[in-house]
């Protein structure tokens, strides 16, 4: 067995991919379990009814995130693989019309939510007090848009550390900040921390993926439309 063990761990290839697995799997694992830990806390501050509220509200969230997302962190990951080495210069226009389409695309559909919120509270969830704390939480599909960029990126460059103590710190940060929200305003305080930590997820993921950029040596490129057709190939499959 540990022959086997060892004839594996000599091939770079498996190495990178165990590495990258484990990383993965213990980021994703802390991840659920500070989540549990702070949902837990929240439903107790909130009770059974704001917390179904909060509930349906995150789902309307996610919804919204999908088409905000436009399946771009596919066109990310995949160039960032294959052109990190092989054409630096390319992969910087590629990323910087990516990025520049999730900036456009995430304010787009966080305002098309945000214009949406009375009609989404009143004739679809049937809770027209939710209207101004679904506009409110509209900002965070924009952070959280360019926050799945960012990590896509960071998945293509094989950088799965930096990405998940990235992460975890920023989890660490909002977790109290949320409880401590959720605990002086109640439902709205809650919104107000699902808003936060998009807010630190994104500003943390857009640093860390400054500094894998710099150690490559690739820059955000001018805005190349020449590249558009990434997004026609890749981007529009995947968001379909």
């Amino acid at each position: 067995m540990r022959t086997i063990v060892a004839r594996y761990w000599a091939i770079p290839l498996f190495q990178r991919m165990f590495v990258g697995a484990a990383w993965s799997v213990a980021g994703s694992g802390l991840a659920r379990l500070l989540a549990l830990a702070s949902t837990v806390v929240v439903a107790r501050l909130l009770g059974v009814a704001n917390f179904g509220q909060l509930v349906m509200l995150q789902s309307t969230l996610g919804m919204f995130g999908v088409f905000a997302g436009l399946g771009l962190g596919v066109v990310a990951t995949k160039f960032a693989a294959e052109l990190k080495v092989r054409d630096p210069v390319r992969l910087g226009k590629i990323l910087s019309l990516v990025q520049r389409t999730a900036i456009v695309g995430g304010a787009l559909i966080a305002l098309a939510l945000a214009l949406s919120s009375n009609a989404i509270a009143t004739l679809i969830i049937h809770i027209p007090h939710l209207a101004s704390l679904i506009a409110l939480a509209s900002v965070s599909v924009f952070f959280l848009t360019l926050d799945g960029y960012n990590n896509s990126a960071l998945l293509g460059f094989e950088a799965i550390k930096q990405s998940v103590l990235g992460a975890l710190v920023a989890g660490l940060l909002s977790i109290p900040l949320s409880i401590a929200l959720t605990w002086s305003y109640g439902l709205q305080g809650a919104v107000m921390g699902v808003v936060l930590a998009s807010i630190l997820q994104c500003g943390i993921s857009h640093w860390v993926l400054s500094q894998v950029l710099k150690k490559h040596n690739i820059k955000h490129e001018y805005l190349s439309l020449g590249e558009w057709k990434v997004l026609r190939d890749y981007a529009l499959p995947a968001l379909l």
